[in-house]
């Protein structure tokens, strides 16, 4: 795949923006393949409480969602080598950070692809993008 990546090292928001909306529509459809095949794989990552209600809760997981997580995360560090991806359900750096550097590809792909472009963003949210500023880390 060829990197997205900006000028300097930037990475240009627009650009980002339609890659993780097209890679959501996509694990969308990735969690209704695994659905329907009924196999969900459920593992229990463990429990804990839930900070608003105070009530215990089990943190459960299933196929669909590594599978999903694995395509986004995937494809985003495909396509833009220099991200900083925060993943919540197994693909972290191993230094406790939570921080995702690299991915297997997934194993289970969607049925089809689903490309967005920049052209079908809202002007009014391309405006909103464009004026954000950021610090560095």
């Amino acid at each position: 795949m060829e990197s997205t990546k900006g000028r300097g090292g930037q990475i240009d928001l627009i650009d980002l923006t339609v890659k993780a909306l097209q890679y959501g529509l996509e694990a969308g459809d990735i969690i209704r393949k695994i659905h329907s095949s009924g196999n969900l794989e459920v593992v229990h990552k463990g429990s804990g409480v839930d900070e608003f209600s105070g009530k215990k809760v089990a943190d459960l997981q299933t196929e669909a969602d590594r599978q999903a997580e694995r395509h986004i995360i995937f494809h985003l560090l495909s396509d833009f080598p220099s991200l900083r991806v925060v993943g919540e359900e197994s693909f972290e750096t191993g230094d406790g950070s939570g921080m995702c550097s690299q991915v297997e590809p997934p194993t289970v792909e969607p049925s089809e692809r689903k490309p967005v472009s920049p052209e079908s963003l809202p002007q009014s949210f391309k405006e909103k993008i464009s004026s954000l500023k950021f610090l560095s880390p």
